[in-house]
Formats: C-alpha cells, sequence, structure tokens
C-alpha cells in the first residue's frame, strides 16, 4: 500500500485502529467467549492515549495532523473516571496487553529517571504516531510490533536508558524532518 491512498485507508481503518487502541473486548486465545474490557478500563486507556498525544514541545510538528478524526475521536469522548494509567496497569497486564498499542499505552515509566522522562515521553510520541500509521498502511505488523516493544523495553529496564543519553534532544527542533535528518546521522555513525 502506497503512502498516497493513506486517507482512504485511514477513512476505511479508522475504526478497526480504534480497537487496536481502546479494545471492546480482551484478546482471546483459548475457546472461550472473549470477556468484555470493563468501562473504566477504556477510559483509562483514552486518558492514556490523551496524555501520550498531549504536545508538551510547541515547537516540534509532530505528524498527527495526517491522522486527522482519531484525536478529534478521543477528544469526544466524555466523563472519563479512571483517575490515571497506574490505576489499570494491574487490571490490564497479562489480558490486553497482547495488543501492542495497549501495552504501550500502559507501560510504567517509574524505572526512569524523572529528569529523562520528558524526552522519554517525546520519542513514545513519535514512535506510537509512526505505528499508528504503520498500521493504516497495513502489512506492517512485524515493524510495529517490534518498535513498540523495544521502546517499552527501554521503560522497564535500567540498562536501556542510556540511549536517551544518545539520541538528541528532541525539544530542540522546530520540525520532524531536521530531527529525522539528524537521527539518520546518528544511526550511521553508529555503523562505523
Amino acid at each position: 500500500m502506497r503512502a498516497k491512498h493513506f486517507p482512504t485507508q485511514l477513512r476505511n481503518r479508522l475504526p478497526l485502529l480504534k480497537q487496536q487502541i481502546v479494545p471492546e473486548y480482551y484478546p482471546n486465545a483459548s475457546d472461550d467467549p472473549p470477556k468484555p474490557v470493563p468501562k473504566e478500563i477504556q477510559q483509562g486507556l483514552i486518558i492514556a492515549f490523551r496524555e501520550l498525544m498531549a504536545n508538551t514541545n510547541t515547537g516540534l510538528d509532530y505528524p498527527f495532523s495526517g491522522l486527522g478524526d482519531l484525536l478529534r475521536w478521543y477528544q469526544d469522548i466524555e466523563n472519563c473516571k479512571a483517575e490515571s494509567t497506574a490505576s489499570i496497569q494491574r487490571t490490564i497486564t497479562g489480558k490486553i496487553t497482547a495488543l501492542p498499542f495497549v501495552a504501550s499505552l500502559v507501560e510504567p515509566k517509574d524505572k526512569i529517571p524523572v529528569g529523562l522522562r520528558a524526552k522519554y515521553d517525546c520519542y513514545h510520541r513519535l514512535i506510537f504516531i509512526a505505528c499508528m500509521q504503520l498500521w493504516i498502511l497495513d502489512n506492517h505488523q512485524s515493524a510495529i510490533l517490534s518498535a513498540l516493544r523495544e521502546w517499552r523495553l527501554t521503560a522497564e529496564e535500567p540498562e536501556r536508558h542510556t540511549i536517551l543519553d544518545v539520541l538528541p534532544d528532541p525539544f530542540t527542533y522546530q520540525d520532524i524532518a531536521t530531527l529525522r535528518t539528524d537521527l539518520n546521522t546518528l544511526s550511521q555513525e553508529s555503523e562505523i
């Protein structure tokens, strides 16, 4: 699927993508019928998604505009009663985490040093948006799983936190294109 068909694919696949982020049923690997996801967990996931998508870096132009109605859909949902993503973490673990977008949203960040959390969140947001765009374009499940899993492991495993010291500070950039260029340069330097 080529990127020029992205608006059509977005329109066709948006309801399915919403289900990847805020599922109605727990994934089912057994013969039992899937169980409904409680409303408070769905609301907690919406809150987590809103928090992730909040653009705290006003200078950086996030490529979320191409996803159009997805952001508006979440902004329109009212009466979210969950207090925080931490309150839903224990309930979700092992049930919905088979869905990579959900697992990415609920990953605790308490092992990340406080001074690096904003940087982690900024890159998390960029990776999450890129994965949503890949999901809409289809046939990229392996890349999506890998990207979201690797970034989740960065939060879980302290020995992976050093990547945050190497990555450029995203808050010093005014646009994604310049950040991407610098990341490509950094990637080429590390191969030498």
